[in-house]
């Protein structure tokens, strides 16, 4: 995994669902890693005030299903 410096995802959670799962799609590689994970925090653009952080969402790498 690598870092991205902008990413647009959108998820939709229904009301009353505590959570959704979304996937991000990834590239094998052959390099030997220790366990993967991603991070994606939202980030408001249409505030006023200028970009404002949102929430943090973290999740693990998997193999295909």
């Amino acid at each position: 995994m690598s870092e991205v410096e902008w990413l647009y995802l959108w998820a939709d959670v229904q009301p009353g669902e505590p959570s959704a799962e979304v996937s991000v799609p990834t590239v094998e590689d052959t390099v030997t890693e220790p366990e993967e994970s991603t991070r994606i925090q939202q980030t408001d653009l249409d505030d006023a005030e200028g970009p404002q952080d949102g929430p943090e969402f973290t999740g693990r790498v998997t193999g295909a299903p």
